[in-house]
């Protein structure tokens, strides 16, 4: 459920980061030439009730609070990324030390405690950062996806055509 949770986090930053890269082309040439242009997103712009004024000012707004949103988004997701594996490493720890009490007492009497607890505890630590790269990269994947995906819907021959480009 957590993970689930994370991921969850992943895709609507992903989500902002598709408005970000939508918005951003339209504010480029609203800036450069003075004229915005005919672009999809901004079609969802102007229906805004809100506010009243140029429209480079709403896209300016609006690309500031989606650049905002997004950022604190990715945060929060690391953030929870680092929560995560501190928890499944704390569920292993006490898993693993629950496994040690119930030991014979022979066992205990021939194990050196200090060395085990050495090792398990630099191998939990090895345990933790696997499993932050492993969320990092999984989160970092499902954003990718949405990404291409987006990209290849509304741009389907300049994304495919720059994809064979790179790979080759």
């Amino acid at each position: 459920l957590q993970l689930f949770f994370c991921i969850l986090l992943s895709i609507f930053a992903a989500f902002l980061e598709l408005i970000n890269i939508a918005l951003v082309a339209p504010f480029l040439k609203g800036i450069t030439q003075n004229e915005i242009g005919n672009y999809w997103v901004l079609k969802l712009v102007e229906f805004n009730p809100f506010f009243k004024g140029s429209l480079m000012m709403q896209l300016s707004l609006i690309l500031m609070f989606t650049i905002l949103t997004s950022a604190i988004f990715r945060f929060l997701n690391v953030i929870y990324n680092y929560k995560l594996s501190a928890v499944i490493t704390a569920d292993l720890n006490s898993l693993i030390f629950q496994k040690a009490m119930k030991m014979p007492y022979m066992w205990h009497v021939k194990t050196n405690s200090s060395i085990l607890l050495n090792y398990l505890t630099k191998d939990l630590d090895n345990v933790k950062e696997y499993l932050r790269g492993l969320l990092k990269f999984i989160i970092n994947i499902v954003i990718v996806t949405i990404l291409s995906a987006f990209l290849v819907f509304i741009y389907p021959f300049r994304t495919l055509s720059i994809f064979f480009i790179i790979t080759l």
